[in-house]
């Protein structure tokens, strides 16, 4: 028993002196930019469309305006597509919320964050 309580304690003080193996790039991501942020929003439309959580028509739906936003929080992005043709009138805008790093936050009818 000794020498296992002698093996622990070896290991244990190995462990807490050995040198950290550290980097400086210790950051969160790279923000993404305004064309992937297009790209990724055009994957979420098509993902929607995919799983029927949206209409079939937002398939045929190209370039949504792009713009970045700024609260509290940091900064996110929202691409906005429009469909005049939609058959629900509550359902003519598609908004995609990415935070700054490309991460779907939501996406919905109303625009509202």
């Amino acid at each position: 028993m000794s020498v296992l309580r002698l093996l622990c304690i070896a290991m244990l003080s190995a462990v807490l002196t050995s040198p950290a193996h550290a980097h400086s790039n210790h950051g969160f991501g790279t923000p993404i930019t305004e064309t992937q942020a297009s790209e990724r929003a055009d994957m979420v439309k098509a993902q929607l469309v995919s799983t029927k959580q949206v209409a079939d028509s937002w398939q045929k739906i190209k370039d949504g305006s792009v713009s970045q936003k700024e609260v509290e929080g940091g900064k996110f992005w929202v691409v906005k597509y429009d469909d005049p043709n939609a058959a629900n009138p509550t359902n003519k805008t598609l908004y995609v919320f990415l935070d700054e790093l490309g991460n779907v936050i939501t996406a919905n009818y109303t625009g509202e964050f």
